[in-house]
């Protein structure tokens, strides 16, 4: 959230003299990934949130952007986590998911919910990564700042 709101800042302080000098770059939108990162617990469903965002800078959102999400570390995705969406369950191909802004949309909330299972085992990582998808590149003027694209957790076991 410190981010989008960094980057939202800056541009509502320099956006008379910086958001011409973009523009004429055919920058006008930004996408961004956020997140606080840290522990999650097995023991009593904690969620690990984190969100895309898109911020246009005056080109609207009338248009569908594809990103890919794929998730990676010592815990595996659908025996130690699952990954949903604020519309459900997402269902990976392989550890990999791919979304998409909708047209008028700018903001997508997700959570990685740990499984509570019987095993003991150590500590696990989930690092979530962000990128375009491959197959939908984002249309002409996205901007992807690349090293704001990254989220570690950490699944606490109860066992």
């Amino acid at each position: 959230m410190a981010r989008l709101l960094t980057v939202l800042l800056l541009l509502l302080v320099l956006g008379a003299v910086a958001l011409p000098a973009v523009q004429a770059q055919g920058i006008n939108m930004y996408v961004i990934f956020h997140s606080r990162g840290g522990n999650i617990s097995e023991y009593n469903w904690d969620n690990a949130h984190f969100h895309v965002n898109r911020v246009s800078l005056g080109a609207g959102c009338g248009h569908e952007a594809h990103f890919r999400l794929c998730f990676s570390g010592s815990a595996t995705l659908g025996v130690d986590y699952n990954v949903f969406s604020n519309s459900g369950y997402l269902q990976p191909n392989g550890s990999c998911v791919t979304d998409k802004f909708s047209s008028g949309h700018s903001n997508y909330g997700f959570y990685i919910r740990p499984m509570n299972d019987a095993a003991d085992e150590p500590n696990e990582t989930v690092t979530v990564t962000m990128s375009q998808d491959s197959g939908n590149p984002f249309p002409s003027g996205y901007y992807f700042p690349s090293r704001y694209c990254r989220a570690t957790f950490r699944i606490i076991d109860n066992d």
